[in-house]
């Protein structure tokens, strides 16, 4: 009985090795040798093949010897066990969703939507084109897709106005309505807005609904062109910026997530994603989904992304994203104008730049020198800018499941250092983390957001146990504690690692579904994290200028 249990142990330590060994593998979803080292792989492959033909041995020897049945009883034991195991795993990781998942079944009317929008985005000025305006306005662009079907009146399309009872029809005739896409389904409409017309601010229906809806002024993308320009506008309100990344919602529901949004930021004054906005950004349903989910919300202020590897690492994608997405793309070089998909924002005095890391599909992780070219250009085109927060979807740092990239880092960080960039936004791993790092010879510092918890799963690899050697970095429970045992000694070579980025710049980590909520007044970059429930995960101040005496004294008496 003793030895029929031994060999009981034995299949349940060769399934169990097995299962993790290759468990882990699928999980990372990566080429094994990438981070598990060669000895641990000769161990646990070793160990697997040692079992495995030590059981084989045994049941031959019982079969030898007319041992029929405990033969069949191992074998059908090793059977069960082989289904157990990786329905276990699958349970596993299924808690790991349902407890952090909060996504249903994307609704019916999400799935086949009849239109999506409308959405707002603004077409970028690469430099203040003349010094003797104090700001300048690029164009705000509506653009939203219809079924055919839904068209009563194919002359009556938008209506724009400064005032309800003043909005003008625009029809198509006009050809100030662009047609971007058309088949039997659905058209998709572009209509650009001349800001300098509504300086109050904007009224505008769209068909088929043509629910009616406002933009406030203060959301209007300008240059400040002033030295002495605050940041605040004449309401007095500072910027607020909604920051997504990875929602990936074309199969995963969001809804919940803008519903709360909507409640802790409704005064938000734009929207910036860091890519991966669906999963298949070659659909034109795919990215209907997306729009449908993000709802009004879009509406009403402008949204700005750049490509991540689900939207836009291939040429079709690349095709399709740009036709969402008609940016001004920009370069200081006329030739190379329309090579990448590099493009900037400016509100007030902070300046946004959005990376391509994907080359409009041409070439995978790494701007071009087209596009670095660009950033050096605009960054010197805006250097009144107060502040500036440079978005892009691979991170820099990272634990999760891509880990720390060296290339960007070695491209990026001399600039970043020389133009004291205070914020870096990106995603790309599933999960919230933040990087602190001080910039040489220089009282300010950098902070490295991984925003990438907006709706995609969750990088389950990340929580398994502690004593898994596929495991990259480690963490207790959903809270990183990745400081505490150092992974490969340190070898900044090896793109998991824990380096000087975690041993020294880590500042929070949590594996959780999130979005971030960004307020810039006249001395901080106030950041807050929420999670889906819009449960404050944690808060972090970047302060970008020094605090005036004056400043402070006003502050104390407010107080």
């Amino acid at each position: 009985m003793g030895e029929l249990f031994l060999k009981i142990s034995l299949i349940c330590i060769w399934v169990l090795l097995g299962g993790f060994y290759f468990g882990g593998l699928y999980s990372q979803r990566q080429n094994l040798s990438w981070y598990l080292p060669v000895k641990n792989r000769i161990i646990i492959l070793g160990s697997i093949g040692v079992v495995f033909g030590w059981l084989a041995i045994e049941i031959v020897f019982y079969a030898i010897m007319n041992h029929y049945l405990t033969s069949i009883w191992i074998i059908l034991s090793l059977l069960v066990i082989l289904v157990l195991a990786p329905m276990w795993l699958a349970l596993q990781i299924k808690q790991i969703y349902t407890d952090s998942d909060p996504s249903k079944v994307l609704p019916t009317y999400i799935k086949n939507w009849n239109h999506f929008g409308p959405y707002l985005i603004s077409q970028s000025h690469s430099h203040p084109q003349s010094q003797n305006q104090n700001l300048l306005f690029p164009k705000m662009i509506i653009i939203w897709a219809v079924n055919s079907s839904q068209i009563q009146d194919p002359l009556r399309l938008i209506e724009v106005g400064s005032l309800p009872k003043t909005m003008a029809t625009n029809k198509i005739t006009t050809n100030l309505i662009h047609l971007i896409h058309s088949d039997k389904k659905f058209h998709l409409y572009r209509f650009d807005v001349n800001l300098e017309e509504f300086p109050q601010g904007f009224y505008y229906r769209v068909c088929p609904d043509f629910q009616q809806f406002f933009v406030s002024a203060v959301r209007y993308p300008q240059i400040s062109t002033k030295s002495g320009e605050k940041l605040k506008d004449k309401s007095g309100k500072d910027l607020e910026i909604v920051a997504l990344s990875d929602p990936h919602a074309d199969g995963n529901s969001i809804l919940s997530e803008i519903e709360q949004i909507k409640r802790i930021c409704p005064d938000a004054d734009l929207i910036i994603s860091s890519g991966d906005n669906v999963s298949r950004g070659s659909s034109w349903a795919n990215w209907g989904r997306f729009f449908a989910q993000m709802g009004d919300f879009m509406a009403t202020r402008p949204f700005y992304t750049c490509p991540g590897n689900h939207d836009g690492d291939s040429k079709k994608k690349a095709r399709l994203w740009s036709t969402f997405f008609p940016y001004s793309f920009q370069s200081n070089d006329p030739s190379v104008a329309e090579t990448n998909f590099f493009h900037s924002m400016r509100h007030g005095t902070v300046h946004m730049m959005f990376l391509d890391l994907y080359n409009r599909g041409k070439q995978p992780r790494l701007p071009d020198s087209s596009q670095i070219q660009s950033l050096i250009f605009d960054l010197e085109a805006h250097a009144d800018a107060k502040v500036r927060i440079l978005v892009l979807h691979n991170s820099i740092y990272c634990t999760g499941e891509f880990g720390c990239d060296p290339d960007l880092e070695r491209l990026l960080l001399p600039i970043i250092d020389k133009y004291q960039i205070p914020l870096v936004i990106s995603g790309h791993a599933h999960m919230l983390e933040i990087f602190r790092r001080k910039i040489p010879q220089s009282d300010q510092e950098t902070v490295f957001l991984v925003n990438g918890g907006g709706g995609g799963k969750l990088d389950e690899i990340l929580l398994h146990p502690k004593w898994l050697p596929t495991v990259p970095y480690h963490w207790e429970g959903r809270i990183h504690r990745a400081k505490i045992s150092p992974y490969l000694g340190g070898d900044s070579s090896h793109p998991f690692r824990n380096d000087e980025a975690v041993l020294k710049h880590q500042e929070f980590g949590i594996i959780s579904h999130s979005w971030t909520r960004i307020i810039i007044d006249l001395t901080d970059i106030c950041l807050s994290m929420y999670d889906w429930q819009g449960t404050l995960l944690y808060d972090y101040k970047i302060p970008y200028q020094k605090r005036s005496k004056k400043y402070i004294r006003k502050n104390r008496e407010a107080n």
